[in-house]
């Protein structure tokens, strides 16, 4: 199972590229490249987490941003601010995934809409089993982001 990013790296692109390309010029310590290498990892072709990422590879995406940002200097200016907010965006993708999961896999056995990222799981019967998996999974999910947030 397969989260896309795709949000994630149009926010990078946007305020990278258009509303404040000077970012990655500021001589501040917050190390920005742990944000830029996660948007060419959505971003690219062959990228990591071009087809989406798992949860193990979102949460060691959010461990290299708070790497970075504890590596920076105590204030982090607009960078560290930036780096925050990407963090915190990963963060609520981890956070919400249990109710998004719910919600994709009943959309594979009924026609209700969607809504959340888009997460890839198969259809039919086959799908059917794995909502059954995954209903189980989602309970587990939600017990450890209380423990976590």
């Amino acid at each position: 199972m397969q989260v896309k990013l795709d949000k994630i790296a149009d926010k990078i692109k946007k305020r990278v590229e258009v509303d404040d390309p000077l970012i990655v010029d500021l001589d501040e310590d917050t190390n920005l490249k742990a944000v830029l290498g996660l948007y060419r990892a959505i971003t690219k072709k062959g990228g990591a987490f071009r087809d989406g990422a798992t949860i193990g590879q979102i949460i060691k995406a959010r461990s290299a941003l708070a790497n970075a940002k504890m590596n920076s200097d105590l204030t982090g200016g607009e960078q560290g601010f930036f780096l925050k907010e990407i963090a915190d965006d990963l963060d609520r993708v981890l956070f919400d995934l249990p109710n998004d999961l719910l919600i994709t896999g009943l959309k594979i056995t009924t026609d209700a809409p969607t809504i959340g990222p888009p997460i890839r799981l198969p259809g039919g019967r086959e799908g059917q089993k794995k909502l059954i998996e995954l209903r189980g999974a989602v309970e587990k999910y939600k017990i450890l982001n209380k423990k976590l947030f």
